[in-house]
């Protein structure tokens, strides 16, 4: 489990990094790396629930900033708890 979530950690780390790098706006939209930017924001929203499972479990209220993760994932909510419930251990 803290092997997990370490892996997690460095995961996010990485995508911060990157979403840093190449989301920012002075970069161009017709760049190949800014278009993908939406697509590694949901990848980066996924490992990041699964990291807040890991270390808070499944009450949200227990979450840092519960009302503005709540906000974030909006009805995205109850899909991400379905799709980690199947997700192999």
């Amino acid at each position: 489990m803290d092997r997990d979530k370490r892996n997690l950690s460095r995961i996010l780390r990485q995508y911060n990094t990157q979403l840093r790098a190449y989301c920012s706006p002075e970069h161009e939209a017709r760049d190949e790396a800014f278009r993908n930017c939406p697509l590694w924001r949901e990848e980066k929203m996924i490992h990041y629930y699964k990291w807040m499972r890991l270390l808070y479990c499944s009450d949200y209220n227990l979450w840092p900033n519960a009302p503005k993760i709540k906000r974030s994932f909006g009805a995205n909510l109850p899909l991400f708890e379905k799709l980690y419930a199947f997700m192999p251990k």
